[in-house]
């Protein structure tokens, strides 16, 4: 491998937040309101919501939020590899998503940027900067200007 990129980088659960989230998962929430909160959250451009419901309308089962509080308590940073690696977040991502960038961006020794106006799915909302941010990395350009080093 020559090069990675890493977005929508989250790293594990605290207790606190998996607790939230086991709750969360279990509340009567219909699949259409819980989609349309999703989407929102996620800030899914107009143009890409019905295949984004469509993809996400499989991950309201219980049992599949349940797995994935279990998936997200276990993980570990994973050890450098060597590969010039590059992590970028949403500016507009949670605040555990953001901080988990900073964190796997320490542990591997890369650089790390938020991506200004953009929530979790930054290449469906900013697809141009994101086909820029690609194609320099891949070539070892400078990266976009608009990109925001993170700490």
């Amino acid at each position: 491998m020559q090069s990675l990129l890493v977005s929508g980088t989250v790293g594990p659960l605290s207790p606190a937040q998996a607790r939230l989230m086991a709750w969360a998962s279990r509340l009567p929430l219909p699949p259409g309101p819980a989609l349309t909160l999703a989407l929102r959250q996620f800030r899914i451009p107009a143009r890409d919501r019905a295949w984004v419901r469509e993809a996400l309308a499989g991950t309201l089962v219980p049992s599949w939020q349940a797995d994935l509080v279990r998936v997200l308590v276990s993980l570990s940073p994973p050890a450098p590899t060597g590969t010039p690696t590059l992590v970028l977040v949403g500016a507009l991502e949670t605040r555990s998503a953001r901080s988990g960038a900073a964190r796997l961006a320490r542990t591997l020794g890369a650089p790390a940027f938020g991506v200004p106006g953009a929530g979790h799915v930054w290449n469906l909302e900013a697809p141009e900067l994101f086909a820029r941010t690609v194609s320099a990395w891949v070539q070892r350009d400078p990266l976009p200007p608009e990109l925001k080093r993170l700490g």
